[in-house]
This record gives C-alpha cells, sequence and structure tokens, in this order.
C-alpha cells in the first residue's frame, strides 16, 4: 500500500506550527520521570497545549484492581483522564486499514499515540515483546517520531528518541503487543485510567477525538492501594509469580518523579511540600522496583524489606497528598 504526505512549504510551515519543536525541551525535561504511555500522552497534548504538565499532573492517583492469577490492574491516571486529554482509542485487526485510520488523522495534521511493541521498533533495545507507547506527527519528509522517555534496561539505555521515518517504514512500527500476555493486558486496559476493557486487536492506537471512555477502575485507592500490596508480597514471599509485576511498581516510581517534579516547577506555593515531602517520596520510590527484583532473586529473602517499603510510603502518601491538593 503506497502512502504519501505532500511535500510543500505549506507542509513544512504547517509542521513547524505543530508546535514540535517547541515542545520537545520541555519534554525532553521529564525524560527519566515518564512511563512510555505518560510520555506518549504528553508528547500528544504538547502539541497542542501550552499547559501540558498540569494536563498529565499526576498527583498521587493510583488504582490497584484485584484480577485473576494473583494480578492487578494498575491504573495511574484518574477516571476521565482520557476525555480530558481527548485521546479515544481505536483498533483494527487490519494492517491496511490500522494503516489508513492512522495516515487520515495524520493528514489531518493531528498527532497519534501508537500502542506499540518495542521489540519492533528500531530506536528500543528489546529483544521480546513489551508495551511501548509512543507519539506520531506528519512531517514532510515521512512520519516524525517523538519519545521523550529515557530509561536503562538490560540491553543497553534508553534515551528520548525525535527521529524523522520515511512514510514506508510506518506499517512497520504499528504492531501492537500480543494480546496473550496477562500482565501486558492488564497494562494495556488501564493505560489512560479507565477500564477499556481487555485488549483485543493486534494493531492498537490513540487519535484525537471524544470517543467512549470506560468505566473507572473498582478498586483500591490511593495509601490503602499500596497497603495492599504491601501484604501480597509478606503472603507470597516465596512465590516467583508474586513479582510478574515489578515493572508496573517502577511505573509507579515513574509517576510519583512526575508529580514531584511537577510541584517543584509550581513556585514558592509548592516548594514546602517538595522539601517536605517530594524528596523522600522520589528517593523511596525509588528503591521499591529494585528491591522487589532482590526479593524475586532471593527466593522471597528480601520480600520484606519490601514489603516494609511500601508501607512506610503508604504513611508518607498518606501525609502528603492533601498537602499536594488530593489523591485518588
Amino acid at each position: 500500500m503506497s502512502v504519501s504526505f505532500p511535500n510543500s512549504p505549506e507542509t513544512a510551515r504547517g509542521h513547524r506550527r505543530s508546535g514540535a519543536d517547541r515542545a520537545w525541551a520541555a519534554l525532553a525535561a521529564y525524560r527519566d520521570a515518564f512511563t512510555c504511555y505518560s510520555a506518549a500522552v504528553a508528547a500528544s497534548s504538547a502539541l497542542s497545549r501550552p499547559d501540558w504538565r498540569d494536563t498529565i499532573d499526576l498527583r498521587l492517583t493510583l488504582a490497584l484492581t484485584g484480577e485473576p492469577a494473583g494480578l492487578f490492574g494498575f491504573a495511574h491516571f484518574a477516571p476521565g483522564f482520557a476525555g480530558r486529554v481527548r485521546l479515544a482509542r481505536a483498533g483494527t485487526d487490519s494492517a491496511d486499514e490500522a494503516l489508513d485510520r492512522i495516515t487520515a488523522a495524520l493528514r489531518r495534521a493531528e498527532p497519534v499515540v501508537i500502542a506499540g511493541d518495542a521489540r519492533w521498533l528500531p530506536w528500543q533495545h528489546a529483544r521480546e515483546s513489551a508495551p511501548h507507547w509512543f507519539t506520531v506527527v506528519a512531517h514532510p519528509e515521512g512520519v516524525e517520531v517523538l519519545d521523550a522517555l529515557a530509561m536503562r534496561t538490560a540491553h543497553g539505555e534508553q534515551r528520548p528518541t525525535r527521529t524523522v521515518v520515511p512514510i514506508g517504514d510506518l506499517p512497520g512500527l504499528l504492531l501492537s503487543v500480543p494480546v496473550g500476555d496477562p500482565v501486558f493486558a492488564l497494562r494495556e486496559r488501564f493505560a489512560l485510567g479507565d477500564d477499556a476493557g481487555p485488549p483485543v486487536h493486534r494493531y492498537r492506537w490513540a487519535e484525537i477525538g471524544d470517543g467512549p471512555v470506560g468505566p473507572a477502575p473498582q478498586g483500591i485507592r490511593g495509601p490503602d492501594a499500596l497497603r495492599v500490596l504491601a501484604r501480597h508480597f509478606r503472603e507470597h514471599a516465596t512465590e516467583p509469580d508474586a513479582y510478574r509485576q515489578v515493572d508496573d511498581l517502577w511505573s509507579v516510581a515513574r509517576h510519583r518523579a512526575c508529580a514531584v517534579r511537577r510541584a517543584a516547577e509550581l513556585g514558592p506555593g509548592s516548594h514546602d511540600w517538595t522539601q517536605r515531602y517530594g524528596r523522600e517520596l522520589d528517593r523511596r520510590w525509588a528503591q521499591v522496583a529494585p528491591r522487589a527484583m532482590y526479593a524475586a532473586m532471593s527466593g522471597g529473602a528480601g520480600a520484606p524489606a519490601l514489603s516494609d517499603l511500601l508501607d512506610d510510603l503508604a504513611e508518607l502518601e498518606q501525609s502528603a497528598a492533601p498537602q499536594l491538593g488530593g489523591s485518588t
């Protein structure tokens, strides 16, 4: 299938007006406080909203749902978030239909958030499938990828990536992570804060629009969610399957880092909160995923320290959330 965008001065000027140049430096500054989900949503929002930091302001939001096989659903955004950022989920099993619909949105000068698979993305170091969302916009020379996430993996360092790929290479970026992995399926299901239901399509994305928003996740919220996690690791310390969602704990830490970063930017009123709570939240949350990995590798020997840390964080967030402006 042949797809092209007009390479004209008008298109080039339109691209500059899209805000990508202005937005990129601000996005990249959050590189170590993003997950791929928040980075993709932030990039989509930043192209049209100067207040994108407030749009994705997470506070200390977390909802935890109980799922089969000892798993949890993690919802990091508050209910209604997808509607506020005007991202409507879409999906199909047809590669041609996915390409047609995504390029149609790009021709309307709208960004598209691709729910991709890190294994097939050339700027990623992944060797196995894993969910990875990123944003694309039309460009005179093809399609521009905006991926502001930075992280270190076992296979290399992921740096913020802004790159133009030929339009003919776009189909190779669109395949979503397989739906059969229950951990990945839960992550995709709650990625925008609402309960979108289990993913069913091999090609999934979100485009600008006012599509249907799923119900709010039915689960435990705020500090009580952390207490549930602490109890989970105490009760299942020696079970290898108890640690299948370490990456989701890492995501909570990244969202907390984002909230602390934003609070530090908001001026004198938030300075006291940052000094009193924010730095300690950031420091302690950064220890959670490494402790969970150690607990898994040590046959559960590290689980008591992990559970104690999560309980301590629950108490800290109980005190910090009202001062920041709320927690859900």
